[in-house]
């Protein structure tokens, strides 16, 4: 699934839409996003794990990615949060630099489960 991010066609459909807003077909900038390790070891702290599901439309599937906070093992199956976007919007979202916490109240955002994790983590990376 990170192939179609990154060489794939999820990459291809972006750079469409990049075209479309006049931008360049380029991986947008994250220079933005603050580096703070004390900050990367409290995220780290926070108990539960956020599932990111990217609808793909153009070929009718799904892509999952789970990030699993703290120590515990990693459960693909079953998230604390289920963070649901469809990878049109998403691509749209990032090439307009919608800020991240705007995303959770977006239109084409459905989240599931502990609606407060992914503000917390956002919060502790961002504030």
């Amino acid at each position: 699934h990170l192939r179609e991010i990154v060489g794939g066609s999820l990459r291809d459909r972006g750079v469409k839409i990049m075209a479309k807003l006049g931008k360049a077909g380029q991986i947008p900038d994250l220079s933005r996003l603050p580096l703070d390790p004390a900050r990367a070891v409290k995220v780290g702290a926070l108990a539960g794990s956020i599932a990111i599901n990217v609808k793909d439309r153009g070929f009718g599937d799904t892509y999952r990615y789970v990030i699993t906070f703290g120590t515990g093992a990693p459960d693909y199956d079953t998230a604390t949060t289920t963070v649901t976007v469809d990878a049109d919007e998403a691509i749209d979202w990032i090439v307009k630099r919608i800020e991240p916490k705007q995303l959770l109240k977006a239109k084409g955002v459905r989240i599931e489960g502990d609606l407060t994790l992914p503000l917390r983590a956002l919060q502790l990376l961002l504030d």
